[in-house]
């Protein structure tokens, strides 16, 4: 089919449905007939389209049988609509617990999952000292949870540290820059998040450097 006709039945395929718009939502009185409008089939405002345009017709001297087809896009890409957030599937309360990291042992994980299923956590620390089943507890917790939890724990070293007990001890920072160079202060700690990590822990507290000298925190 032709490009110039399939411009001419596009357009009238416009104006007719621009006719039936008019005819439908026309204001209309007591004394008005009211009508059904018409509706055309599509198959007879359209004639038959040959999915191979007639290229002998529209340029001339053009050989059909070796002719590469012309594409025609009659029809504009569809724009995908946006797709709402999670935070506006919470409501009030839901919102406001987001942005609260209670602190919990872990014996308190599985009390948590009825927070977490609710939207009402928006995230952990832990306390104690948590045992090898630690990864098994947090899993569960995240399954359980409407929206994904930040899990954060202790671990700045020496005295601070609450994974000592499951992925062994490191030095406190005064150790570390008293023993360590910088490279292998770096190493140090890729090796022990990427360790952390595999627990399921998103967010470590430390190391930090205090400044004070009391009991608890000068090795810090």
């Amino acid at each position: 089919m032709p490009i110039s006709d399939l411009r001419i039945a596009k357009f009238w395929v416009t104006a007719s449905a621009l006719l039936l718009l008019a005819t439908g939502c026309g204001l209309t009185t007591a004394d008005d007939a009211v009508t059904t409008p018409a509706i055309t089939p599509m198959a007879e405002l359209l004639p038959a389209m040959d999915p191979t345009p007639d290229l002998a017709a529209t340029q001339p001297g053009v050989d059909a049988s070796t002719a590469v087809p012309q594409v025609v896009e009659v029809f504009s890409t569809p724009i995908p609509l946006p797709t709402p957030s999670s935070l506006s599937c919470l409501g009030r309360r839901e919102r406001v617990a987001q942005l609260l990291l209670p602190l919990v042992t872990q014996a308190e994980l599985f009390g948590a999952q009825a927070f977490a299923a609710n939207g009402e956590l928006g995230g952990i620390g832990l306390l104690g000292e948590p045992n090898d089943e630690i990864a098994a507890d947090l899993t569960a917790l995240q399954l359980a949870s409407f929206v994904p939890l930040l899990v954060a724990s202790d671990e700045e070293g020496g005295s601070v540290q609450r994974l000592a007990r499951l992925l062994g001890p490191i030095p406190s920072a005064a150790q570390t820059a008293q023993s360590k160079s910088p490279e292998d202060t770096r190493k140090q700690w890729v090796e022990y998040g990427s360790r952390v990590r595999a627990l399921g822990i998103e967010v470590v507290f430390g190391p930090v450097l205090d400044v004070g000298a009391g009991p608890g925190i000068e090795s810090r």
